[in-house]
C-alpha cells in the first residue's frame, strides 16, 4: 500500500501493519443450533433479497452417521442485518453425504441454484434449480433434478467447480472423484451444459485420460488467453489442462513439479503479486506448511514458497481475502488443530503470519465462506465444522475497515470483428476470491460505426467475464467501456478498447479521485508514431496547484491517498502545477524506435484541500505505440 505525504517519496512513507484487537470475532447469535459434520460452506443471495444468506453441506465423511454418512442439508436465511433463521426444507433433497456446495444460475433463470458433490460412494453430484425463476412466488425454494438432468456417474466426489468452458454463455461443471482422506487416483469428471442446466459427459472427448488424487479443482484463465483452464490438486501433486478455446483441454507441465503433498486439500487462486496472472496460495505447499506458487507462464514451471511464521498445522481450507483493505489479497486459513483461523498478511508477495486476527474458538474448520453478511460494506467468515467437537458453524463478523478500494482490471481481450456479435472477454480482480467466486459485477457500453448500447458481461467463473456486442455486416468498429462494481458499491471504468479501423492509441482506464473541480480529466491526443504530435491535457484540476505527473510501463495499481494510483510502480514523478483553470497542457513528439505495443500509463496527483486526503488524482491514460 502507498501511504505518503503528498510529493514526499515512496522510499521513506512505507508504513508497517501493527498488529491490533481481534478483528474477526465470533457471533454466537448469528446462527441458530446446529451438530451436524459440516464439509462445505456456500454464502450466496439465495432469495434475491439482497442479503446474503448461508448454506452448510454436510456429510460424515467416516459414515458413522447412517448410509455412507447421509445426513440433512441446510439453509439459513438472512434477516438483512446477519442475523439468519433455518430454512432447510426450501431445498426439498433427501438427506446425503455432501462435501461441497456452489451457488450458480445454471439455466439462466436470473436465481441461484445449487450443485453438490456427493461423498457417498458410487453416487453422482446433485443438482438442485432454484424455483424462482420459473413460478412466482417462489423463489429459494427448490426441485432435485439430479435424476433427470445430471448424468447417472457413480461417483465419489470432494468437489464440484462451475465455468464456461465452451465459451457458449452458460456454466459448465468439473467434478472430482475418488474422495477420500488418502485420495484414490481417479478420473476428473467435465458436463457440459446445454444452457437449460442439462448436462452431458464429454470426459471421453474433451479431458486428458489422467488418473491423479483429486481434492481440489480451479476453473480459472491460468495463462491469459480468456478462456478457462483447469487446475488440479491433491494428495501428492498437481496438474494444469490448458483449453484450446472450444472446452478440449491437454495436459500442461508447469504444474506437475507438485505443488501440494500428502496432506494437501485445497488451493485458491488470484493474483497475489501484482503482474496480472493467477497465481495459487497452496495448503500444505510442503509437508503441512502453507504457502504460495507463482505462476510463470506456461513453459516455465510454478515456484512455491513456504509462507512465514507460524505453518505446519493440520489445515483443510484456504482463501484470498484483503482484510486490512492494502490494495492486495491476504490469505486466510481454515484450521482443523492450531485452534484458530489463520491469517496471513501480504507485503509485495511476502507473506506473514498475522496473530490474532480472528478470536481463537478451539474448534475443527474444514471449510469456510467470505461475504458481507450484515451490509457494512466488510467481508465477514463463516466456518464449518466437522471431524471433531460439536460440529457448531459459526459467523464471524469483521470489525475492520470496511472494503474502499474498487475492482482491478487484469486484462482487457482485443478480438477481430465478428459477424453477427463480437465477443469481448476482460478479467477482474477484488477484495476476495473463494472458490472461483467473485464479489464484482461488469457491465458494458458499447458503440460502433453502426450503433451502440449496453449491457451486463457474463461471468464465466475466477473473475473472467464475456460481453457480447451485436456486430451485423458493415461493421467496421467498436468501442467497448467496462464498468466493474463490487458487493460494497465501489466502481471502476475501464476502456475505451477499440476494435477495427482505426484503432485508438489511448484508453482512459479510469481509477480518478474527485477535488473541488470534479475528478480530474486527463485525456491523451494523437496517433503515437514515430515522430507523431501528440499531447496530453488535464483539465479540471484544481486552480493554480501543485501537481505530480507520474508514469509507468506498467500498471498494478496501489491505494494512494484515498483513491487509487495506477501507474505504478512509475519511473518518473514531474513536478507540475495547474494554471488559474485548473489545466496542465503538455505537448510532445512521439520518439522514434519504440516498438509497436508497448504502452505508457500517466496519471495526475494534484493538491486538492477538498479531496479526502488533500490530493485528488485524475484518470489514468494509457497511450500505447503505433
Amino acid at each position: 500500500m502507498v501511504r505518503c505525504k503528498f510529493m514526499l517519496p515512496l522510499a521513506v512513507i512505507a508504513l508497517a501493519r501493527v498488529a491490533g484487537a481481534q478483528q474477526f470475532v465470533y457471533n454466537a447469535s448469528a446462527l441458530p443450533a446446529q451438530n451436524l459434520w459440516t464439509d462445505g460452506v456456500a454464502i450466496a443471495d439465495i432469495d434475491n433479497d439482497g442479503d446474503n444468506d448461508i448454506l452448510f453441506a454436510n456429510g460424515d465423511v467416516y459414515g458413522g452417521t447412517g448410509a455412507q454418512g447421509a445426513l440433512a442439508q441446510h439453509l439459513f436465511l438472512n434477516n438483512g442485518s446477519g442475523t439468519f433463521s433455518a430454512a432447510h426444507a426450501n431445498l426439498n433433497v433427501a438427506n446425503f453425504n455432501a462435501k461441497m456446495v456452489i451457488a450458480h444460475d445454471f439455466d439462466n433463470d436470473g436465481d441461484l441454484d445449487l450443485f453438490y458433490a456427493s461423498g457417498s460412494t458410487g453416487s453422482p453430484p446433485r443438482l438442485l434449480i432454484n424455483q424462482g425463476g420459473a413460478q412466482a412466488g417462489t423463489i429459494g425454494i427448490f426441485s432435485d433434478v439430479t435424476t433427470t438432468n445430471v448424468p447417472a456417474l457413480a461417483l465419489r466426489s470432494f468437489c464440484v467447480v462451475a465455468g464456461d468452458v465452451d465459451d457458449d454463455g452458460d456454466l459448465d461443471v468439473a467434478v472430482s472423484d475418488g474422495g477420500t482422506f488418502g485420495g484414490t487416483n481417479s478420473q476428473t469428471r467435465l458436463l457440459l451444459n446445454n444452457g437449460s442446466a442439462v448436462f452431458t459427459d464429454v470426459t471421453a472427448t474433451q479431458m486428458p485420460v489422467d488418473l491423479f488424487k483429486v481434492q481440489d479443482i480451479t476453473l480459472l484463465d491460468f495463462d491469459g488467453d480468456y478462456d478457462i483452464d483447469i487446475a488440479l490438486v491433491g494428495k501428492g501433486g498437481s496438474r494444469l489442462y490448458l483449453n484450446n478455446g472450444a472446452g478440449v483441454f491437454t495436459v500442461n507441465t508447469v504444474m506437475s513439479t507438485a505443488i501440494g503433498t500428502s496432506n494437501t486439500y485445497e488451493t485458491d487462486w488470484s493474483d497475489l503479486d501484482g503482474d496480472n496472472d493467477f497465481d495459487a496460495a497452496v495448503q500444505s505447499v510442503t509437508g503441512a506448511n502453507e504457502g504460495w506458487a507463482k505462476n510463470l507462464g506456461t513453459v516455465t514451471p510454478v515456484v512455491k514458497t513456504v509462507f512465514s511464521g507460524t505453518n505446519g498445522a493440520d489445515d483443510n481450507e484456504m482463501a484470498l481475502l484483503d482484510y486490512d483493505n492494502d490494495g492486495d489479497l491476504d490469505v486466510v486459513v481454515g484450521s482443523l488443530s492450531f485452534n484458530a483461523e489463520k491469517v496471513y498478511t501480504n507485503n509485495a508477495a511476502t507473506f506473514t503470519f498475522a496473530a490474532g486476527v480472528v478470536q481463537t474458538m478451539g474448534d475443527s474448520t474444514l471449510d469456510f465462506g467470505i461475504g458481507d453478511l450484515n451490509g457494512d460494506n466488510k467481508y465477514d467468515l463463516v466456518t464449518g465444522q466437522g471431524e471433531s467437537g460439536t460440529f457448531t458453524n459459526k459467523v464471524y463478523l469483521n470489525n475492520g475497515p470496511a472494503d474502499t478500494l474498487p475492482p482491478v482490471l487484469l486484462g482487457a481481450e482485443s478480438p477481430s470483428i465478428g459477424n453477427p456479435t463480437t465477443d469481448f472477454h476482460a478479467r477482474v480482480s477484488d477484495s476476495f476470491s473463494d472458490d472461483g467466486v467473485t464479489n464484482v459485477t461488469l457491465t458494458f457500453t458499447w458503440t460502433s460505426n453502426l450503433s451502440g448500447g449496453g449491457g451486463t458481461a457474463f461471468h464465466q467463473g475466477q473473475g473472467l467475464f464475456r460481453a457480447t456486442v451485436p456486430s451485423p455486416g458493415g461493421t467496421t468498429t467498436i468501442s467497448i467501456t467496462y464498468t466493474a462494481t463490487d458487493s460494497s458499491g465501489n466502481a471502476t471504468n475501464f476502456g475505451p478498447f477499440v476494435i477495427g479501423t482505426p484503432p485508438s492509441p489511448w484508453a482512459d482506464l479510469g481509477l480518478g479521485l474527485a477535488g473541488v473541480s470534479g475528478i480530474p480529466s486527463l485525456v491523451g491526443t494523437g496517433p503515437l508514431t514515430p515522430s507523431s504530435a501528440n499531447a496530453l491535457n488535464l483539465t479540471s484540476g484544481s486552480p493554480s496547484s501543485a501537481a505530480l505527473l507520474f508514469v509507468s510501463l506498467s500498471s498494478s495499481p496501489v491505494p494512494f491517498k484515498g483513491g487509487t494510483l495506477g501507474a505504478f510502480p512509475f519511473f518518473a514523478a514531474i513536478g507540475l502545477a495547474t494554471n488559474g483553470s485548473g489545466s496542465i497542457p503538455i505537448p510532445f513528439t512521439w520518439p522514434v524506435g519504440v516498438p509497436p505495443g508497448i504502452s505508457v500509463y500517466f496519471q495526475y496527483a494534484i493538491a486538492d484541500g477538498v479531496a479526502p486526503a488533500g490530493v485528488s488524482l485524475s484518470n489514468l491514460e494509457q497511450g500505447t505505440a503505433q
